[in-house]
């Protein structure tokens, strides 16, 4: 072992270590786990086991940090790094355990430093093993980092980096059990100083307002979009704000929203920019979720937890300032953090009043208000690409934005993102409530004010797929789809399950049914088919148990299944436009199996709710009109006048809710006692056509004749060639005709009363 300085350096080692996730088992180290605190006491005061960091000049460094901060959108760095090359091979020490498992331990302390946090050049840690990182002193750890925790990454290289631990002194500590035959690799290249507090709870202005306080009540999904961020360059570090923001896929992918300015780092001659097109690594960096109060009042500091890395997709300097990020670990694989990822407008409409959600000063999530359509400059200007919102005085406070709110969603009050914010009030003036808080424009941000390259705008990201669109809601839900009632078989997916989630399939029942009516990953992997050939009857509950990525339990959905006859009803009537007497019904119920009576030449409307969203088809018979509105779940049809004692099947339904019933055609009523007259006469171009009834009862005649309801179907065709050149269907007594064009020559007027027949021929010169 290399000889280091013997720091004699003592700590009350506690039992119950606050931890915070970074995508770990979420544990305590395990030389607490296993009594062993005398162990970590002698290791931090002994030769050879504590490594003594080199402090940074911080003459330097304020002096620095007093000339940027003096820049527009400077960003305020929190902690330098420190060039380190120490690992688990040469330095630390290791401890035989007496189960034959294998501790390694090694302190690190830089003086005065406000906390540490680590790059690992190479890690690699065998399956079954354990890291922390943890301060005995301040009660905090990370860990355990595993190799599911490795493996969860997206990139080849086998590289880690950390969040902050506070304190001047840490334990790094690998656990490795008995039956683990390798060895890992931990060679750590950088150790960041942090020499202002951060993340520091309770560091910003006192008129911020936590976002659980009722100011947030509204915003309790939007605010899980939100997280702090840790931005690591080579020259330095520092802390902005971001959100996670919806794609017209819907398929839950990390993409992440922020400000262009979080991306660079300027010091004097020290400048450090990532870029989309250049260096677009941030792999170094840090997000940290759900680092929020309890309540509006606590006054506990909360537990964040942290995924590591991104890659920069997207950014424009020249406009609105805007960065997009696809973050490696994804959210959703945190213990008990559900993430949600905004909708957006992109049509420049900002809307009324909405709110801020942001971790000003690096603090806790805070939300600031305003109750006014943000402004915008003139055209031309800087300004017109950038939203000028007023923050108001609130129930709680006044909540403005401060260093580190960078890059934090502005979302109006329909809950949709129209912009990140780019800048707000100088040096962190808290009596300055009136300052105004600048935002990119989404508006802007979309084209990149026309710029062609995707790397310099957004729509390329946010709107990849077809319908294209300007408006999106945001979502976080993972749902299942599925037939409730299926028949012979049914499909079952799960929509949003982000991506190396697994789904566990079971089928429970009260009720005897046939083995092997499951099938898993069936037709595709995470998803299921009930399969019922024998449509034997089913009642039970369909469970999808969803897992994350490390294997740990999501959440468990369920759907009842039942394949008890669920019987339609609904509403049919019939309009009848032919019959001299028209033979109308009124609506009128009738269920499923059952047959309804209608008569040729009628409209016929039958609706039913179990026919919304659904299909419906029909056999057995050729109608002059069929339709079928889905929206509505109604079926209109019409039977042809020669229709005697015809009958059609209809299946209709949604899924696998198909179920049939039949419609009948009965004949016309005995219409025979009373016959039609008709009378033409041609004066010039116009051609009149009067109907009159003939019968042996003169009252019935008359009452026909004064009818309203009166209808006939008239026709008028050439008689050589058969070339129809009139028709219609009329109600009164006569029809007028312009003959203007006809050619000369012989035509049959032929007219219908219900199933008489009258007809008259006319010439043409």
């Amino acid at each position: 072992m290399k000889k280091r300085l013997i720091l004699f350096v003592v700590f009350c080692l506690c039992v119950s270590l606050n931890t915070y996730s970074q995508i770990t088992t979420n544990e305590q180290p395990m030389s607490v786990q296993l009594g062993m605190e005398e162990l970590t006491k002698n290791i931090i005061s002994r030769s050879g086991s504590v490594l003594e960091l080199p402090k940074p000049d911080m003459n330097k460094v304020f002096r620095e940090d007093s000339i940027r901060e003096l820049k527009p959108n400077a960003f305020h760095r929190t902690g330098v790094p420190i060039s380190v090359s120490f690992n688990s091979d040469s330095d630390g020490v290791w401890t035989d355990l007496p189960d034959g498992g294998k501790l390694w331990q090694l302190g690190v302390y830089a003086r005065n430093a406000e906390a540490l946090d680590f790059i690992f050049d190479k890690f690699v840690i065998p399956d079954m093993g354990k890291f922390f990182i943890f301060n005995p002193k301040t009660n905090e750890t990370i860990g355990a980092i595993t190799s599911e925790f490795l493996k969860n990454r997206k990139l080849k290289s086998q590289k880690l980096s950390t969040g902050v631990v506070r304190g001047d002194m840490v334990v790094l500590e690998y656990y490795q059990p008995r039956e683990v035959q390798g060895m890992p690799i931990i060679n750590a290249s950088r150790v960041y100083y942090t020499y202002i507090p951060s993340p520091d709870f309770k560091s910003s202005c006192d008129n911020e307002v936590n976002v659980n306080c009722t100011e947030g009540a509204n915003w309790q999904l939007e605010k899980n979009a939100v997280a702090l961020v840790y931005c690591k360059f080579s020259i330095g570090s520092g802390w902005c704000s971001g959100a996670l923001i919806n794609n017209t896929r819907n398929d839950l992918a990390p993409l992440f929203l922020t400000a262009n300015h979080c991306l660079s780092m300027n010091y004097g001659p020290l400048v450090k920019v990532k870029d989309a097109l250049g260096d677009n690594d941030l792999s170094d960096w840090i997000f940290y979720w759900g680092y929020e109060t309890f309540s509006c009042s606590s006054t506990a500091e909360p537990i964040p937890q942290t995924t590591m890395g991104a890659t920069v997709l997207a950014n424009n300097d020249n406009y609105s300032d805007f960065a997009l990020l696809e973050l490696i670990q994804e959210p959703w694989n945190l213990y008990s953090y559900i993430p949600y990822y905004l909708g957006w407008n992109a049509t420049g409409d900002g809307g009324i009043g909405g709110v801020c959600i942001h971790h000003p000063n690096a603090d806790v999530k805070k939300i600031s208000t305003y109750n006014t359509a943000p402004a915008i400059g003139s055209s031309g200007s800087i300004l017109n690409n950038l939203w000028k919102t007023n923050w108001i005085a609130t129930d709680h406070g006044h909540g403005i934005v401060e260093s580190g709110s960078s890059g934090a969603p502005l979302i109006n009050n329909n809950h949709k993102l129209i912009g990140h914010l780019v800048g707000g009030i100088s040096e962190d003036d808290c009596s300055n409530v009136t300052f105004p808080g600048y935002s990119g424009r989404l508006y802007t941000s979309w084209t990149g004010n026309g710029d062609s390259d995707i790397h310099r705008r957004l729509d390329h990201w946010l709107a990849p797929v077809s319908p294209y669109t300007t408006i999106l809601d945001g979502t976080n839900s993972i749902t299942m789809e599925g037939n409730t009632n299926p028949c012979t078989q049914c499909v079952y997916k799960l929509n949003h399950l982000p991506p190396g989630w697994t789904v566990n399939w079971s089928y429970t029942s009260s009720f005897y049914y046939p083995s092997g009516i499951l099938m898993f990953n069936y037709p595709q992997t995470n998803q299921c088919t009930i399969s019922n050939p024998g449509n034997v009857y089913l009642s039970g509950t369909l469970m999808a148990k969803v897992y994350r990525t490390n294997g740990t339990l999501f959440t468990t959905l369920t759907k009842s299944i039942c394949t008890a006859n669920q019987y339609f009803n609904g509403l049919y009537s019939q309009i009848d436009h032919f019959n001299v007497y028209p033979h109308n019904i009124p609506e009128t119920a009738f269920y499923d199996r059952s047959t309804l009576q209608v008569n040729p030449k009628c409209d016929v409307t039958i609706q039913s709710s179990y026919f919304l969203n659904g299909t419906a088809t029909y056999s057995g018979a050729t109608l002059n009109n069929w339709s079928f509105d889905s929206s509505t779940g109604t079926i209109q049809l019409r039977f042809p006048y020669n229709t005697y004692n015809q009958s059609i099947t209809i299946n209709a339904g949604s899924g696998c809710d198909i179920q049939q019933f039949y419609v009948n055609a009965r004949p016309l009523s005995n219409m025979s006692n009373f016959t039609p007259i008709i009378t033409a006469t041609l004066s010039g171009k116009r051609l009149v056509v009067k109907m009159d009834v003939e019968s042996d009862d003169p009252v019935k005649d008359e009452n026909i004749r004064s009818a309203e309801y009166v209808r006939w179907d008239i026709v008028v065709y050439n008689a050589v060639t058969g070339i129809v050149v009139h028709q219609n269907n009329k109600e009164g007594l006569t029809e007028e005709i312009d003959t203007t064009g006809w050619p000369s020559g012989i035509y049959i007027i032929k007219v219908q009363a219900g199933e008489e027949f009258a007809s008259q021929k006319i010439a043409i010169k």
